[in-house]
């Protein structure tokens, strides 16, 4: 299918209730149904109307590599919901593991015009597509940065999780074949002298024990909202909750249930630290 069928057909699902297209993700036709959805879909980039949270905005995609839950708005939903309730106009946020933009978008729809989104980047290819993706929505109050964060200045190595060429996930790994550039959030936020920051979103693939590290002074005179996904590391404890509890946040769940009490710092899943 070329690219403009492609388009007809991602509005044709649109159409379904997107209460419906979420059930239908977590049932247990849900692998049956990627499947045949992969099947009309073009290969490469194409830009595509979302829906859901991000109605009347567009993303350049690539359907068949993982991004057909944007464009359907099925995409963690719980994340998207927290952060549709969280964010208020004006305020300054952090994306940092933004990919190509899709909570991106939602986290400058949320502060407007009038805030602040500073958005972190680190493979170059997802880089670059997330950059055109800001463009098409001309979200001007926007700043990507091609940077890794972590808890220092300089450099460091990644590895793609995935042979795409817009890979949906890449870690930090001493023996990746790719080298970036990376800071630390309490030194960008002294460089660049950010004065305020309410929100921060890290999704950064199990390196979000060196982002809190590197975020110590930020949290301390800031002490902004932080919702972090937590990769589970081997039943150990999460190095960067039990950083955030010793700073005297309060952790909850996000779960596709709803929020609940964080029980336990040795489990992978989204966490809110307020």
């Amino acid at each position: 299918m070329d690219k403009a069928a492609t388009s007809i057909f991602v509005r044709l699902v649109q159409k379904i209730p997107i209460s419906w297209r979420i059930k239908l993700t977590r049932s247990s036709a849900a692998n049956w149904l990627r499947r045949l959805t992969l099947l009309p879909l073009a290969h490469g980039l194409v830009v595509v109307d979302l829906s859901g949270p991000l109605v009347g905005y567009h993303m350049r995609l690539d359907m068949r590599a993982g991004h057909r839950r944007y464009a359907l708005g099925t995409y963690e939903p719980e994340v998207a919901a927290l952060i549709q309730s969280t964010l208020r106009g004006g305020e300054t946020v952090m994306d940092i593991g933004a990919n190509v933009g899709y909570f991106t978008l939602l986290l400058a729809h949320r502060v407007g015009s009038a805030g602040r989104v500073i958005a972190f980047e680190p493979l170059p290819s997802v880089y670059a597509v997330l950059c055109e993706n800001l463009r098409l929505n001309g979200l001007t109050w926007v700043e990507a940065e091609y940077r890794a964060v972590s808890d220092h200045d300089g450099e460091t190595r990644m590895r793609s999780e995935s042979s795409e060429p817009l890979p949906f996930t890449a870690r930090l790994a001493e023996d990746g074949d790719l080298v970036v550039p990376t800071v630390s959030i309490d030194r960008y936020v002294e460089v660049n002298q950010i004065p305020r920051l309410d929100f921060v979103k890290i999704d950064v693939e199990g390196a979000e024990d060196a982002v809190i590290r590197g975020m110590n002074a930020t949290l301390q005179k800031f002490r902004p909202v932080i919702l972090i996904e937590v990769h589970a590391n081997n039943g150990q404890e999460s190095e960067g909750l039990l950083r955030l509890q010793e700073a005297g946040y309060r952790l909850t769940r996000v779960d596709p249930a709803g929020l609940s009490p964080c029980d336990t710092l040795s489990r992978g899943g989204h966490v809110l630290a307020r």
